[in-house]
């Protein structure tokens, strides 16, 4: 069964649900999350000076919180978030894998969950530790 992305424009899904992350490479090198070509916040590059360069959805735990608030999407709660530094530089926010105990310092991969959405069954982009590779 194919599995579809929640939002195909951060990320692509294998067959069964590895995420593959998307950032914009500038012709210096930089990398910035997600990808976009309106312009690179280290020198300007836009349009087709960007490159859509996949990341490996590693990073580093920098801060997590648990958020018991409900959001307008239907998020249950509560809910990880956490902020990860990525191993190719981007710091971004994301959503841990349910009962991950992740905490600064402590490596994370990018993994899926299915959810319901609009009718459609879609995965999701989490993180859960890297080390005693927890499932989502």
């Amino acid at each position: 069964m194919t599995s579809t992305s929640a939002e195909p424009d951060l990320y692509s899904i294998d067959d069964v649900g590895v995420p593959t992350l998307f950032g914009a490479r500038d012709t210096a090198g930089n990398i910035s999350f997600p990808y976009q070509t309106y312009g690179s916040v280290f020198n300007g590059d836009h349009g087709a000076f960007l490159t859509r360069t996949p990341l490996c959805g590693v990073g580093t735990v920098t801060a997590a919180t648990t958020v018991f608030h409900r959001s307008n999407d239907g998020t249950p709660t509560p809910v990880r978030v956490a902020s990860i530094a990525l191993e190719e530089g981007p710091l971004i926010r994301a959503v841990l894998a349910d009962g991950s105990a992740a905490r600064p310092g402590d490596t994370v991969t990018a993994t899926t969950v299915e959810i319901r959405r609009d009718g459609n069954t879609v995965r999701e982009l989490r993180f859960a530790l890297a080390d005693s590779k927890e499932d989502a």
